[in-house]
């Protein structure tokens, strides 16, 4: 791409460790102008304006009626952006709570990070219209600063991703080898099962039906979809989804920080003695691999609790944290 981009005039604050430059087979991406230790704040920013109301809903007469209301320099920046991209690729969806409309924004910078299945940022929720990115692992001086557009990409194989994209993505975890692309496929597979045990529907928040079930097991499948099943399993299998998130590379700081708590609540849910201990040792290993081999042999004990696991599921918080977490 020529030097004189219309992306060199977008403007980075002071003390913002990006840069915008070509990224090969990814048009311009932002880069690290300095090592960036893992959980550093990379950038905090306001949007242009949001609009709250599904991207399907946002037509021109409406872009139209927000651009008005920018300032002359505002207008300039979105300008720049717009004279490069269709205008869905400048909006970033803003995750403010459960409860809080679909709300899209548009912010100068936050559009420019280039996809990665395995990002090494994130934007958690703030709560309010401000997006943070934050490196959820230590990036190189240099390295390009990714972030995950799919916010179902751990529940999803290689083409399932690319379908949801619509692009052929490149990132090291789509372009390894055969043999390490099949263990991903099969870490991701068995991910959305394990989502479907512990939560009782797909990541649609639909029951499954058809000839190709994640749950195979019919028995397994009502019991999961009526909550019927022993605390000792739904702590397996919260014990197993870490494992595999860290396998693949998907447990970060973020993840690990909202998953534990969950972790502790069911371990404190055991009645029996005997399985509370057990409970109890599983969460205070200091690795997943450790906890998970406890855990295979304490799945599928019995305790007094069972009889009561639906009514206490629906006390538990949602074990999966919110797709900007993803």
């Amino acid at each position: 791409m020529p030097e004189d981009h219309l992306y060199r005039y977008l403007e980075i604050p002071k003390g913002v460790p990006i840069e915008l430059k070509s990224s090969p087979g990814k048009g311009w991406g932002a880069f690290a102008t300095k090592r960036i230790k893992q959980e550093t704040l990379v950038l905090t920013e306001n949007p242009l304006f949001v609009i709250r109301r599904p991207m399907a809903e946002i037509t021109e007469e409406v872009m139209i009626a927000h651009y008005r209301r920018l300032s002359d320099h505002q207008k300039s920046q979105f300008l720049l952006l717009s004279a490069e991209d269709a205008m869905s690729k400048v909006f970033f969806h803003i995750t403010r709570g459960p409860n809080e409309p679909e709300t899209w924004g548009v912010f100068i910078l936050q559009s420019r990070f280039n996809h990665s299945c395995a990002p090494n940022s994130k934007t958690p929720p703030t709560g309010t219209d401000v997006v943070a990115r934050f490196a959820i692992r230590e990036i190189a001086k240099g390295e390009e600063i990714t972030a995950c557009y799919d916010p179902d990409a751990r529940f999803r194989t290689m083409k399932e991703r690319h379908k949801f994209l619509g692009w052929i993505c490149s990132c090291s975890v789509c372009r390894s080898d055969p043999l390490s692309q099949q263990l991903s496929d099969m870490r991701r597979r068995l991910i959305r099962g394990l989502h479907y045990l512990l939560m009782g529907s797909d990541i649609d928040g639909q029951r499954q039906s058809g000839r190709s079930p994640i749950i195979m097991d019919p028995k397994l499948k009502d019991e999961a979809e009526t909550f019927n099943i022993p605390l000792s399993s739904i702590l397996f299998y919260e014990v197993l989804t870490m494992f595999l998130l860290e396998e693949e590379g998907l447990m970060d700081y973020f993840v690990l920080d909202f998953l534990l708590p969950i972790l502790n609540k069911t371990a404190k849910m055991f009645k029996s003695e005997r399985n509370s201990r057990i409970a109890q040792f599983i969460v205070k290993r200091n690795t997943a691999l450790e906890r998970l081999q406890v855990g295979f042999r304490f799945y599928g004990q019995k305790d007094a609790t069972d009889p009561y696991v639906t009514e206490l599921v629906e006390a538990l918080p949602l074990f999966w944290p919110s797709s900007r977490l993803s």
